[in-house]
């Protein structure tokens, strides 16, 4: 599912940075574009790519570092001042032996332009401490421009967080970023939590009409989302606590912050997009399908 996730982010901002956004065709009753594996978005005339990039709890995310981005793009990366030190110390020592690490992090002869990676530092936990408002430090910065089109990014980050906290977050975020910026963020259905045979095509409540065999295969995917979610509050120290219901209900809550849902795309979705071209199919007893994956643009 990481790898999957991974892809997916990566191909939303390369695209988000080469094709001019603007609100699809309307959607269908779910929210959600009849057609997301076609992936094309309308440019309005007059209308750029996105310049800049922000990545809101980072943590150990590298594509600062290893995607081929335009030589004015800025990326800007958001977390705890404590993880940021340990992840720059970390990557002093790799761009010893990468010079593109090395391009990324310090100025250098072969730096171009915005290409070093910039970080800002903000305290989500002490929420009452005025340093850790996203808005004012991005604004108060000079690494930041509310003028240019924007990617932020929410990666496996919302299901650690109550609603309330990523509505604070979305909201600061859209006060300062121009119409057309896009937001791609993860999410997790509430079912990972209620009814986790649902999500494994076993019918609510554990039920299954498809005879013995899908009843083993959805036992053995329940199996493994109720074992990670343990496993995220015994190893991790940081239980998931939130889902939304449907994509259309993770539209709604996106829409009266501001930002207007394009495509919603599933685990299995990209499973048939990227691994089976490469008969690398993941079969459906061995796949968690506990997160979406939406594209959402910013209306002002």
């Amino acid at each position: 599912m990481i790898t999957l996730r991974t892809k997916w982010f990566d191909d939303e901002i390369m695209k988000a940075i080469q094709i001019p956004r603007q609100p699809q065709r309307p959607t269908n009753d779910d929210n959600t574009d009849e057609d997301t594996n076609n992936d094309e978005y309308t440019g309005a005339t007059g209308a750029t790519g996105a310049e800049q990039l922000i990545i809101v709890g980072a943590g150990y995310d590298t594509r600062g570092f290893r995607l081929t981005l335009p030589d004015t793009f800025r990326v800007i990366e958001i977390d705890q001042p404590d993880v940021q030190a340990l992840k720059i110390k970390k990557l002093v020592t790799i761009a010893k032996t990468d010079d593109k690490v090395l391009s990324r992090i310090m100025k250098t002869t072969n730096t171009k332009n915005n290409n070093i990676v910039q970080f800002i530092g903000i305290d989500f936990i002490n929420k009452g401490n005025d340093d850790s408002m996203i808005s004012d430090k991005l604004l108060s910065s000079n690494v930041f421009d509310k003028n240019k089109v924007t990617v932020v990014i929410l990666e496996g980050v919302t299901q650690y967080i109550p609603k309330s906290s990523t509505a604070d977050t979305l909201q600061q975020l859209h006060t300062i970023l121009p119409a057309n910026s896009i937001l791609l963020i993860s999410y997790v259905p509430q079912d990972t939590y209620d009814d986790p045979n649902k999500l494994c095509g076993g019918g609510s409540g554990g039920g299954s009409s498809s005879g013995g065999g899908s009843s083993s295969r959805s036992t053995s995917c329940v199996n493994k989302i109720n074992l990670l979610l343990k496993s995220t509050n015994l190893f991790a120290g940081a239980p998931w606590i939130t889902g939304w219901k449907t994509p259309t209900d993770f539209g709604f809550f996106l829409k009266e912050l501001g930002y207007q849902l394009q495509s919603v795309s599933t685990v299995d979705m990209l499973n048939e997009k990227y691994l089976k071209p490469l008969n690398r199919h993941i079969k459906k007893e061995e796949m968690t399908p506990i997160e979406q994956y939406a594209v959402a643009i910013v209306v002002k």
